[in-house]
């Protein structure tokens, strides 16, 4: 066993209520119980930890025994637990816990908040991909245009996006933390993501460059990509 993240936001021990589930990509999300009020996300990648918001408080306090996490591939559910009938659900747009309808019986020990995907046979909803991180090997490379092959049917939609910078970081696989080179881990760039309208990406500068997609569906027809070309010179 290895410990991971020293900057553990809990601050105190978990108790009765606490959860831990999978969220979008690399992450993990957890609630500690015990009448805590909140939502934490735990980055692999990086071995880090963030607290994203508080649960709206209820006069029994926070989540207590039977309380439960779950995610729908978009959204983080909880539910309160302490024989509550309270839902909530994180907006990662807005960072609120929002409240939802009420489950229909109270919730206490034993409570389990289950997501079952696909039972109508069709998509999920979101996906994303992110590329690695590509090195041009000019410093300041200016990037001119970004082609794609894909089609986005209607009832979808695809979004892309590209950043660059001319420094990028290294982040050690989590079960090798030590290792800085070879496989055991990956590159990655800081700043925020640029979203692409049209082709011209001449306002995108950096030696090193990443893109991303973002896919929506309706659920009976989905995105479909398959090619994605970046243009750029050193000049």
């Amino acid at each position: 066993m290895t410990n991971l993240a020293t900057n553990n936001p809990f601050g105190t021990v978990i108790g009765p209520g606490a959860s831990l589930t999978h969220g979008q990509g690399l992450k993990l999300l957890a609630t500690k119980g015990n009448g805590d009020r909140g939502l934490f996300e735990y980055n692999i990648a990086t071995n880090r930890w963030a607290r994203l918001g508080n649960v709206p408080n209820s006069p029994k306090g926070g989540l207590r025994t039977g309380s439960d996490l779950s995610y729908d591939n978009t959204h983080p559910f909880l539910t309160y637990g302490g024989d509550r009938q309270a839902m909530v659900m994180f907006d990662s747009n807005t960072l609120d816990l929002i409240t939802k309808a009420n489950v229909p019986v109270p919730v206490g020990a034993g409570g389990n908040l289950l997501y079952v995907s696909f039972t109508g046979g069709g998509y999920s909803s979101y996906g994303h991909l992110e590329s690695r991180v590509f090195d041009t090997g000019l410093l300041g490379a200016v990037y001119d245009s970004l082609f794609t092959d894909h089609t986005a049917p209607t009832g979808t939609s695809i979004i892309f996006k590209v950043r660059a910078n001319d420094s990028r970081f290294w982040i050690p696989a989590p079960n090798d933390p030590n290792n800085y080179t070879g496989g055991n881990g990956t590159w990655d760039l800081s700043g925020e993501w640029t979203t692409v309208t049209g082709n011209d990406i001449s306002f995108i500068v950096g030696q090193y460059v990443q893109w991303r997609v973002e896919m929506t569906s309706t659920g009976s027809v989905t995105p479909v990509l398959s090619e994605i070309r970046l243009y750029y010179r050193g000049f």
